[in-house]
């Protein structure tokens, strides 16, 4: 017979420490990737704007954008979009500002990277890229439908309100 959990002192519960220490975790592990991905195209910019635009080049050893289905007519502004996605899109997540429009608009925008650069599922290399990007898709629906938990701006503009 196991003990309740309060008798442990380990309350997982939606409002307790650990769930709230659980969650901003989470929210920093979601949103892992996107910090060096956003980085990664500053510091590859013009590259990458080629790429987007159609032109084939080679970025970190492979080529891009490779079978890429969609090319971008003014590269730079969804580049620029794009990092802007990533890296203030992360940065509210983490801190748990407007986090749920936030993840849902992350979501939506992930789920279009996936197809436009990795949508031919009889490459494997494809494959693994949307197995890869699958778990931050659901982490991101997680937290669109749920929220950011206790410790995050949300919750203390919540209270003030």
């Amino acid at each position: 017979m196991s003990a309740h959990p309060k008798a442990t002192g380990w309350d997982w519960g939606t409002t307790g420490t650990l769930a709230n220490l659980a969650t901003l975790l989470g929210r920093f592990i979601i949103v892992a990737e996107l910090f060096p991905n956003g980085i990664g195209k500053i510091s590859e910019f013009a590259k990458m704007a080629a790429g987007m635009g159609g032109v084939q080049t080679t970025l970190h050893g492979h080529p891009f954008p490779g079978n890429a289905r969609i090319f971008f007519p003014v590269p730079e502004f969804f580049l620029s979009c794009s990092i802007l996605f990533d890296l203030a899109g992360a940065t509210l997540i983490v801190l748990g500002l407007f986090a749920r429009p936030v993840a849902a608009w992350l979501t939506f925008y992930c789920c279009l990277a996936i197809f436009i650069y990795h949508g031919d599922l009889s490459d494997p290399g494809n494959v693994m890229a949307l197995l890869r990007n699958s778990p931050l898709v659901g982490g991101l629906l997680m937290i669109a439908g749920l929220g950011a938990g206790g410790w995050s701006l949300d919750a203390r503009r919540n209270n003030r309100s």
